[in-house]
């Protein structure tokens, strides 16, 4: 394993159970790396005092042109909480969390007490799937989902963060609208900047960023695929393809709605969408992520005007059973992150 990939390795087992408490939260971190971003820009870095873990803004690996607003990042942040969340569940403590965003330091706060002993004979405890799960934005079967998927979906939705299955009626116009948006995102020579920083080749020994196999790309085209983004709409290119993966090799598109659509909304719904990925990978399942769909605010528009009753639609997703494994991409080590 490459050393930018060497944060996948992480062992539940390995858990420090006579270490300090500090050597525990560290250690529970190494879950929280894993958790997804947008363009895999990883905009954290972490804090570990007494009881409580901090995860911090980074500016410099924030999309500041493609997400000004740091929507697309507070949803990132609500992802990696929930890793901590799950991992701390697994090992015993009880949490709370609150968010301090002031204009000179943004983050999440998390108090950590020791309340039972670790839940090793839980073979179902979600934790297991944190080091599996991953992109894949390949074709998928076209095998039905299973219904004890659907149902544990509707069983972890609250008031304020839901998650919805497109009825198949409605799937071509949420499949239309990721297509329009796809194209009109990359329209922004600015957006299209800021990405091509993130695109990387299949070879890549950088810890940011997306490489080219996980986007399906052969070794030799990745090495070049950074400069196109970057001078061309890529997606106008692609649209026949990504129209054919909709419509045709995708059995299931889930949108993330909230109730309200403030900074606390958008960290629920990034931790309902890792709990929603994490149980996809429990059933084999695959997931890949369209943010252009509610980043774009004529389309975010439309789908709260649509027939399918969102408030404040925070991202979609694409799930099914892939006919091709992808591989997982690059991350920051614990150690790197750490504030010392």
């Amino acid at each position: 394993m490459k050393q930018n990939y060497n944060a996948w390795g992480i062992k539940i087992e390995d858990f420090p159970e006579s270490g300090s408490l500090s050597e525990q939260l560290t250690f529970m971190l190494g879950f929280a790396v894993l958790a997804p971003s947008g363009h895999n820009s990883q905009p954290w870095n972490f804090g570990v005092t007494e009881n409580k873990i901090d995860i911090i803004v980074d500016n410099w690996r924030a999309l500041a042109k493609s997400d000004p607003t740091q929507r697309i990042l507070l949803i990132g942040f609500g992802c990696c909480l929930k890793n901590i969340l799950i991992a701390a569940d697994y090992y015993g403590f009880s949490t709370s969390y609150e968010i301090l965003w002031e204009q000179t330091s943004q983050r999440i706060r998390v108090t950590l007490e020791r309340t039972s002993g670790i839940k090793k004979d839980d073979s179902s405890h979600l934790i297991r799937m944190i080091a599996k799960r991953h992109s894949n934005r390949g074709v998928y079967t076209n095998d039905k989902l299973p219904e004890e998927f659907k149902k544990k979906l509707q069983e972890i939705n609250t008031v304020n963060a839901s998650v919805s299955m497109i009825p198949e009626s409605e799937s071509r116009f949420i499949a239309d609208l990721i297509l329009k948006t796809l194209i009109s995102s990359m329209e922004s020579t600015v957006f299209r900047e800021e990405l091509s920083h993130y695109i990387k080749s299949s070879y890549t020994k950088e810890n940011v960023g997306m490489p080219g196999f996980t986007l399906g790309l052969p070794g030799v085209f990745s090495l070049f695929a950074s400069y196109l983004i970057k001078k061309i709409n890529i997606s106008k290119k692609t649209h026949s393809q990504d129209k054919k993966l909709l419509y045709t090799h995708t059995p299931a598109l889930l949108v993330i709605d909230t109730q309200n659509d403030d900074r606390m909304d958008h960290i629920l719904a990034g931790m309902l969408l890792e709990e929603v990925w994490l149980i996809a990978t429990s059933f084999g399942l695959s997931c890949s992520i369209y943010a252009s769909i509610t980043q774009d605010i004529v389309a975010r528009n439309e789908l709260r005007k649509s027939s399918l009753g969102f408030k404040n639609p925070q991202i979609s997703l694409r799930v099914g059973f892939a006919k091709k494994e992808m591989g997982k991409s690059p991350r920051f080590t614990v150690n790197a992150l750490l504030n010392k």
